[in-house]
């Protein structure tokens, strides 16, 4: 699912380019790694069906979004789960209004989904998942992390905020309520008379703006 040009693994829901209080975020605070492989997984599903009552979990629905690529990334998890863990999950294509629609209304099991962000700062990634942001599509609810979000919220000391940051983040791996997969990524391919183009991670992208076509110019 990475092996496309620009996109990067991820354990974070913090992408790697995001500013912290002296650098980059994630070098002042990288993402805790918790224990991972199919011996942990298979223990910590086994946790799961005692917790439930079960001897088997229910097939699960992984609702998704309808375009090629999409698909291919439903299908590996797919793949992933049920040879690994023997979970069955079936996939749910939807188009962009009807998948929002059921986003909405909580009607599936795991969403695969992404987030782009608003503007220069962690909390357009960090609010997303305080317990009264409609974008928290799968009511994850931690009165720890709200109050975290409210002290990032509501200090302008640049190291507080980091580290208040820097701790939302080890409680959304230790919680797990997203796994992250990768870091997104755009090409494009320009012709050289045009000039001007911004391209920006938050906003419109590409901006064309300030695009202007320039004179062709004639080889010897």
């Amino acid at each position: 699912m990475v092996g496309l040009p620009g996109l990067l693994p991820t354990e974070s829901l913090f992408p790697h380019w995001l500013r912290g209080a002296n650098g980059r975020f994630r070098d002042e605070y990288p993402p805790p790694v918790p224990a991972r492989g199919l011996q942990v997984a298979r223990q910590w599903l086994e946790q799961a069906q005692r917790e439930l009552g079960v001897t088997r979990i229910p097939r699960l629905t992984l609702l998704t979004r309808e375009d090629p690529r999409a698909a291919k990334e439903a299908q590996y998890l797919q793949q992933l789960l049920g040879k690994g863990l023997g979970i069955d999950l079936r996939i749910e294509r939807q188009n962009t209004q009807q998948r929002y629609a059921k986003m909405a209304k909580g009607e599936f099991d795991i969403v695969h989904t992404g987030w782009g962000p608003d503007y220069d700062d962690p909390m357009t990634f960090a609010d997303v998942f305080a317990s009264w942001n409609k974008n928290n599509r799968g009511r994850y609810r931690n009165a720890a992390y709200d109050d975290l979000v409210e002290l990032a919220n509501n200090t302008a000391d640049p190291v507080q905020r980091t580290r208040a940051f820097g701790m939302m983040q080890a409680l959304l791996i230790e919680d797990a309520p997203i796994l992250p997969l990768y870091e997104n990524s755009k090409l494009y391919l320009q012709h050289p008379q045009l000039d001007g183009v911004a391209h920006t991670i938050f906003g419109v992208d590409p901006d064309y703006r300030h695009a202007r076509v320039l004179p062709a110019v004639s080889g010897k």
